[in-house]
């Protein structure tokens, strides 16, 4: 499976938008990126279909990297 290198990733505590470099995922189950320095884990929620996690203190989702 081919996917984007990065994906929009919003902080839901600011409600912010920032591309972040995608370093593992797997469709429907998860997606490790980073941004700013930071690696942040988001596990697949199924109810909102979005991946969803935290990192120093704040929460972030995304819709996960384009597959191609």
């Amino acid at each position: 499976m081919q996917y984007e290198p990065e994906c929009e990733l919003l902080c839901i505590d600011t409600n912010k938008t920032s591309t972040a470099e995608v370093d593992r995922f797997s469709e429907e189950s998860y997606v490790q990126c980073f941004i700013g320095g930071m690696s942040i884990n988001l596990q697949y929620n199924k109810q909102y279909k979005k991946y969803i996690g935290s990192a120093a203190g704040l929460e972030f989702s995304t819709d996960g990297p384009k597959i191609y």
